[in-house]
């Protein structure tokens, strides 16, 4: 038989298996039809903004990289890490714009650039960060903000855990600002590391008069009574306020005489 490119109907015996095809040009020797293109649909993006509110950079020459699981992060190149911007007090910021889906795995780093190469100098300790931006795609003007304090992440809350020098060298007024982020996983890390160090052994009144002078308290309660927050974050919080009391009762004494002495001279 000979194929024209045209569809041919045969008679065939009542039962039999009918099976019809449009034949080719490519039977008569002639070029292949081309195969129809997938029609993408181009995936969303979502502003986002990392930002690491506290670093003291020690060597001019290295600066703070983000660096992930997807390209735009550099695919866990140190080499390809987005690189953040020095900011006024020691703060650092990047803006990316990055497709809006779950699981994207992160971290910071430290990089610089050796023989017009650039170098991971430390990698951030403990597990990957993990951002989910699927639920977050709509349209919006302000970027996404996403804080990363260096070390001190959701997954390392445990006050058995987190590492309490590393609070120390931040202080406890960036802390205080975490309890009121709309991220809970931010204020799930900052309630356990008052928690940490409102119960150690060795300091805990001093940095419960800290946590206390920093006016950390409304905070913690706040959180404490909070349906939007974490079972952990709610738990440390309200450790941490009921330690914290007696340091606030205090102080806010203190601040008394001292005003009456004051009136006095």
């Amino acid at each position: 038989m000979h194929f024209t490119g045209k569809t041919h109907a045969l008679l065939v015996p009542s039962g039999a298996r009918v099976i019809c095809a449009q034949a080719s040009g490519a039977l008569e020797g002639g070029p292949p039809l081309p195969l129809p293109r997938r029609q993408f649909t181009p995936k969303p993006l979502r502003h986002v903004r990392f930002i690491v509110p506290h670093y003291v950079m020690r060597d001019p020459g290295q600066v703070l990289a983000v660096v992930g699981s997807w390209k735009e992060l550099g695919s866990w190149n140190p080499s390809k890490a987005e690189q953040l911007e020095r900011m006024p007090e020691d703060a650092w910021s990047t803006d990316l714009f990055l497709p809006a889906e779950d699981g994207l795995e992160f971290k910071v780093i430290l990089v610089r650039e050796n023989q017009g190469c650039i170098e991971c100098v430390r990698w951030e300790p403990g597990r990957n960060r993990v951002l989910d931006l699927k639920h977050s795609a709509q349209e919006c003007q302000e970027p996404l903000d996403v804080t990363c304090w260096w070390g001190i992440k959701p997954k390392d809350s445990s006050p058995s855990d987190l590492d309490a020098a590393i609070v120390a060298a931040v202080g406890v007024e960036p802390l205080v600002g975490l309890l009121d982020s709309p991220q809970p996983h931010e204020q799930e890390a900052a309630a356990a590391a008052m928690c940490k160090l409102a119960c150690s052994k060795s300091s805990k009144r001093f940095w419960r008069g800290e946590i206390a002078a920093a006016g950390a308290l409304p905070g913690l309660q706040r959180v404490a009574d909070s349906f939007k927050a974490t079972h952990a974050a709610r738990e440390y919080a309200s450790r941490t306020a009921s330690k914290v009391q007696d340091a606030a009762r205090e102080l806010e004494k203190r601040e008394k005489r001292s005003g009456r002495r004051w009136k006095k001279g």
